[in-house]
């Protein structure tokens, strides 16, 4: 036992003894301590780790070793900045010395005797004291206020300090540090802030807010991009008050202004692209494009643009180049990322649950008239049609029946919600794209825009896509006379191939689903849901040579092709 201690202790010393004894060759002339450093691990294979050390306050050092070993050099270069070092493993840790506590003691002495108390008297420009005025050493927290007299004491202040003095209304004065300060005057600021003009476009005009009448309200450029969405509807909605989003046809969402201002005419507000009326599809305006977008609500619009402002009017103006300015690149890049939708988070009934409810119903005569309609084979699903063909076997067949039994019982393993999750939905990814350059003479601006947009929705088979074009060029010809050009070019295509979402009651789009519907095989084969026409007789019609009226999910996808 002792011969094998001694054998360790001696492995362990040699080991200590060769990471030291490694030898060293550098030459380096005003060269950065952590670049020296790399060197030394180059060579040893060591990697060093700095703890509570200021790197900045750091010096350059020269040094040049041949062959040393490597706590002589190690020592050379760091004992000049106060450092020291310990050896871990394969690691060398440096920090700082610890001052000694005679070092500590006549520090903490020396600082008593230089600190010195502050006081002073902080007054305005009629030499009355100014209450509570903010009294900081600069460049850090520390500091005080005055009191009713308009003084203040700060101990501990260095003599070299710098004090900051600042009250509202008056100019920030800044003094060094005394034991007693005289009266500290301050200055009445006299900068004037700026005048902010807020201005409406009624899209026949750009007036300041003070002079426009009636109803309105302005959505600034800050406002309108504070949600991210391909469309310029969707940025609106909720942002503004009286502006009614109609959602319940989801492919032509309708917007009301106030409420229904008409019965048998068209109840979408007038919309008003850069000063004109604009007949397009409102989803073809890039959001990017767009500067401010102004509401108007009341009868005062009908003044500007006749009866068709009755159900309100929304003005848009789009973002243009200024006079004077220099070239200009913007870009702008976004994506949203949104998960398949959770189904298990819907209470539904287990697929078990429902299988007895049927197995019940069907045993107190429950799809009987559906079983004998012979004019429109109703589709019932396929326990009601094991449990009819199981109640048609004779009573002494007893292998068929249990092989139904069994059938019935593996259908209790799905539920149709996986099979939604795995061939209908997909995480959705919608990216959007822009580019704009601007730029402006003493007479002429101008400003080129592009956009790109592509949406992947989370239904399977549905994308859209939109390619915007658009160029501004304004000319001034006299004074007060100006010549705009508006080129804009839109190009959006869109598929609607998906066969329909979870609705709940497992029904995709009008199809009979139920909790046990599978949409493939295991094996990823697609497999039919009853539509209009019992499963029975469909597979009758195609054993009697008919075409295939089967409905399967998966491969309705590829043939249900809607582009627009």
């Amino acid at each position: 036992m002792r011969l094998t201690t001694l054998i360790l202790i001696t492995g362990i010393l040699q080991v200590s003894a060769s990471s030291y004894a490694q030898k060293i060759s550098l030459s380096e002339r005003n060269a950065n301590l952590t670049e020296v450093l790399n060197q030394i691990r180059t060579q040893t294979g060591y990697d060093f780790f700095f703890e509570s050390v200021n790197l900045k306050s750091l010096k350059n050092i020269s040094i040049k070793a041949q062959k040393e070993e490597l706590k002589t050099v190690l020592n050379r270069m760091l004992d000049p900045q106060n450092l020291t070092y310990s050896i871990r493993d394969k690691a060398i840790i440096i920090k700082e010395k610890e001052a000694s506590l005679l070092i500590k003691a006549q520090s903490a002495i020396l600082k008593l005797i230089q600190d010195i108390t502050a006081t002073g008297r902080v007054v305005d420009e009629k030499a009355a004291p100014l209450v509570g005025a903010n009294v900081r050493i600069k460049g850090t927290n520390k500091g005080a206020k005055t009191n009713e007299n308009g003084i203040f004491t700060l101990k501990g202040v260095d003599e070299d300090t710098v004090l900051e003095i600042s009250y509202i209304g008056y100019k920030i004065r800044e003094v060094k540090a005394s034991m007693k300060l005289e009266n500290i005057a301050l200055e009445i600021s006299t900068d004037d802030l700026e005048e902010v003009n807020v201005m409406v476009s009624t899209g026949y005009q750009t007036l300041p807010k003070e002079r426009a009448t009636g109803s309105f309200v302005q959505i600034d450029n800050n406002l309108l991009n504070r949600s991210v969405s391909t469309d310029i509807l969707s940025r609106l909605d909720g942002v503004t008050s009286s502006l009614l989003f109609d959602r319940r046809d989801k492919e032509n969402t309708k917007l009301q202004i106030r409420g229904i201002s008409t019965v048998f005419a068209s109840p979408q507000p007038l919309i008003i692209l850069d000063n004109f009326p604009y007949e397009g599809d409102i989803n073809n305006i890039n959001p990017n494009d767009v500067e401010a977008v102004t509401v108007l609500k009341d009868a005062a619009a009908a003044s500007i643009w006749g009866a068709r402002a009755g159900n309100g009017v929304i003005v848009i103006t789009t973002k243009k180049g200024r006079y004077n300015q220099p070239l200009q690149i913007s870009i702008n890049t976004n994506f949203t990322l949104a998960p398949k939708p959770d189904l298990f988070n819907i209470p539904e009934m287990s697929t078990s649950d429902y299988i007895s409810a049927q197995r019940y119903l069907f045993n107190n005569n429950f799809y009987d008239d559906d079983l004998n309609d012979a004019q429109t084979y109703p589709p019932l699903g396929e326990i009601v049609e094991l449990l009819s063909k199981q109640r048609n076997l004779p009573s002494t067949d007893v292998q068929a029946r249990a092989l139904i039994d069994e059938q019935i019982n593996e259908l209790q393993r799905y539920d149709v919600r996986n099979d939604f999750e795995k061939y209908i939905y997909q995480t959705s990814v919608n990216q959007q794209h822009s580019l704009s350059i601007s730029s402006g003479t003493e007479n002429a601006k101008y400003m080129i825009a592009a956009g790109y947009d592509r949406n992947i929705p989370q239904l399977k088979g549905n994308a859209s896509e939109r390619l915007t074009l658009r160029f501004n060029h304004s000319q001034t010809l006299l004074k007060n006379l100006e010549l705009q050009t508006n080129i804009a070019f839109t190009r959006s295509s869109s598929q609607m191939n998906s066969t329909g979402g979870y609705f709940g009651n497992y029904n995709i789009g009008s199809r009979n689903i139920y909790p046990y519907s599978r949409f493939a095989t295991d094996d990823g084969l697609p497999l039919a849901i009853e539509r209009n026409l019992r499963k029975s007789f469909i597979d009758g019609t195609l054993s009697n040579g008919l075409l295939d009226w089967s409905y399967k999910p998966t491969n309705d996808r590829l043939y249900n092709i809607i582009d627009n």
